[in-house]
């Protein structure tokens, strides 16, 4: 009873997830199995979630595996939110479970949390993600996809990406709809708080003035940082 449940509800959650996030999967360079893959993840999630069961270590330790392979930070958030949005879509569909389909759920939950703890990989990884950021006050409330899991989620923030020890780009993230602009220096930099150093950031950007520099250079022109964030991933998985 409880497998052809959940068949019907893959079939049917799977169907309405690619119709609405193929197209930013392509984007994102996703494999159509493997979100098929996420999607039945998040479904099992769901399931456990409509059995009232703790589904969070099981999550937990799904985003950990897959935040060792060889995805970005892009397409990491992108598996999270696909992920979550399987999750509720299947919780909503799948409200009401017998005791004796409540126990099968928990034994899939619980072979699923095996399979992944046994998951080994490699101790050397092949990527990294080393940034700097700063924080440029509240964004109005406009929503986004977290890409860099750092900072107040509901502010603006400038990234600044390393490749070692020298700048590789400038990110800024959730940035509200509207907002005035005017010529990046260091002295108004210095001045500015929060909001008002988001005015300055497009013009710090397209002038390149960060271009290939140090973190000397980062510190000098835009002073200590709000925080930092290092990950490594990219590990090999043994067999």
């Amino acid at each position: 009873m409880v497998k052809s449940k959940s068949i019907y509800v893959i079939v049917i959650i799977s169907s309405i997830l690619f119709a609405s996030t193929w197209s930013w999967a392509d984007k994102y360079s996703i494999p159509k199995n493997e979100l098929k893959r996420v999607y039945e993840a998040g479904i099992l999630a769901g399931k456990a979630m409509a059995c009232k069961l703790d589904w969070k270590p099981y999550y937990i330790k799904f985003m950990q595996i897959e935040r060792k392979k060889n995805w970005n930070d892009y397409q990491i958030a992108f598996i999270g939110a696909c992920f979550g949005d399987a999750q509720g879509q299947a919780a909503e569909m799948m409200k009401k479970f017998s005791p004796e389909e409540t126990g099968a759920v928990t034994k899939e939950l619980k072979l699923k949390i095996e399979e992944l703890n046994n998951i080994r990989f490699s101790k050397e990884h092949t990527c990294q993600t080393k940034l700097w950021w700063y924080d440029l006050g509240g964004n109005r409330e406009k929503k986004s996809l977290i890409i860099y899991p750092v900072g107040k989620f509901d502010h603006a923030i400038l990234f600044v990406l390393f490749d070692g020890k020298h700048v590789k780009n400038l990110e800024v993230h959730r940035i509200p709809d509207k907002i005035d602009h005017q010529d990046f220096s260091e002295s108004k930099w210095a001045k500015a708080k929060g909001a008002e150093r988001l005015t300055l950031v497009r013009d710090l950007i397209d002038k390149e003035i960060l271009a290939t520099r140090s973190e000397q250079d980062v510190i000098k022109l835009l002073g200590i940082p709000d925080g930092k964030y290092t990950r490594e991933y990219g590990y090999k998985i043994l067999k």
